[in-house]
């Protein structure tokens, strides 16, 4: 008959779980000090596990006695499973447990990765057991982009994973206790975010966010957050858990670009020449004044004219040939004598520089068009 071991015995509480790293052929690659205390309490296993078989010192079970596969498990990204962790020891201990699986994968399937957590689970805070289980699936992964930081109700940091510490720059040691306000938060934010989480564990809704932090550096930067809040099935607040990722350097980019396309903008709408902006079919997005004037058109009209009505068969022809090169990526701009129609049906002679604006797998976006009436 198995011997079960109970929670207090196993000494998991709020905020552990126990996580291993497994290949595809179920030997242990990476494991927390969680796991490896488990392990030794359960069955003796030595300090040096990693390497092993997990087989040789447990079993996942479903509730029914059937073995789990992990692997079918955990390319299902399985989550609060209701199992029976079963140590390959002489007692057959069993402890009850929610696992939750995620496949990692690899260059090749055999370099694919099992992510396993296991947490206890209590018939008081069943819901709160496997919100963390969710929630920590990316604690102890070193690779992982995701700082995960839990809280308690005052705002203090009850975990800190290996990411926040590459984020934030603070150690564990140095992070647990302390407030987030006196730890990560500007100044200037402080009040506000106490107001926020105040109203964060009020509700049993998540938030979600890009803030401005500070590093132990003193450093600024952006950070997406997604906090959700712990609340035990009798109602007991206990924190919140946070998952959060340095965005710093996409919103510099997003940034420079919008400062780059308000210069643009400003360039195109005060340009003295004629100017349009086209798309790879060669349909008008925009025009300015000056093209519309040139032209002859007011703006509405020009946009539902369209290039080809501007355009005699043989220029269109003309400047397709010359074109030849942006499409092909050879080059980026091109400049030709060319013509226009107006809209009295007159001709006039441009000067046109076509320029090409491309995406980052090297596709058009769009082009650029300059017309300059060319006299001779």
């Amino acid at each position: 008959m198995n011997k079960t071991i109970e929670q207090s015995e196993l000494v998991l509480g709020y905020g552990e779980t126990a996580s291993l790293v497994l290949n595809s052929a179920g030997g242990i690659y990476q494991l927390n000090s969680v796991a490896s205390r488990v392990l030794a309490a359960a069955c003796g296993a030595s300090e040096h596990l990693v390497g092993g078989q997990a087989a040789d010192y447990f079993e996942l079970q479903n509730l029914d006695g059937s073995a789990v596969s992990l692997i079918d498990a955990a390319k299902a990204a399985q989550q609060e499973l209701p199992t029976k962790l079963v140590f390959t020891d002489q007692q057959s201990t069993e402890i009850a447990v929610s696992a939750s699986m995620l496949l990692l994968e690899g260059d090749s399937p055999a370099d694919d990765r099992i992510f396993l957590n296991l947490v206890p689970r209590s018939p008081h805070n069943t819901e709160t057991n496997h919100l963390i289980a969710k929630v920590l699936l990316t604690l102890d992964w070193p690779a992982s982009p995701l700082a995960v930081i839990s809280w308690n109700p005052e705002l203090e940091v009850a975990q800190w994973n290996r990411s926040a510490t590459r984020i934030f720059g603070y150690s564990a040691e140095q992070a647990v206790g302390v407030n987030a306000n006196d730890l990560i938060i500007p100044k200037h934010r402080v009040a506000g975010v106490k107001a926020e989480f105040s109203d964060l564990i009020s509700q049993t809704d998540g938030t979600h966010g890009i803030y401005e932090n500070v590093t132990a550096s003193g450093e600024r930067i952006y950070c997406e957050w997604h906090n959700t809040p712990l609340i035990a099935d009798n109602g007991e607040v206990l924190g919140a858990v946070t998952v959060a990722q340095d965005v710093t350097s996409r919103i510099d980019t997003e940034q420079q670009l919008a400062m780059s396309e308000q210069r643009f903008r400003s360039y195109f709408d005060k340009s003295l020449t004629g100017m349009s902006v086209v798309d790879p079919h060669l349909g008008w997005i925009d025009v300015n004044r000056p093209l519309c004037e040139m032209l002859g058109y007011s703006r509405t009209e020009l946009l539902a004219t369209g290039w080809k009505n501007t355009v005699s068969e043989e220029a269109r022809r003309s400047e397709l040939a010359s074109s030849k090169k942006l499409y092909s990526g050879e080059v980026d701009q091109v400049s030709r004598k060319s013509s226009r129609i107006r809209k009295d049906g007159s001709t006039i002679i441009v000067e046109l520089n076509t320029n090409v604006v491309r995406r980052s797998n090297g596709e058009i976006d769009y082009f650029i068009f300059v017309l300059e009436h060319f006299c001779a």
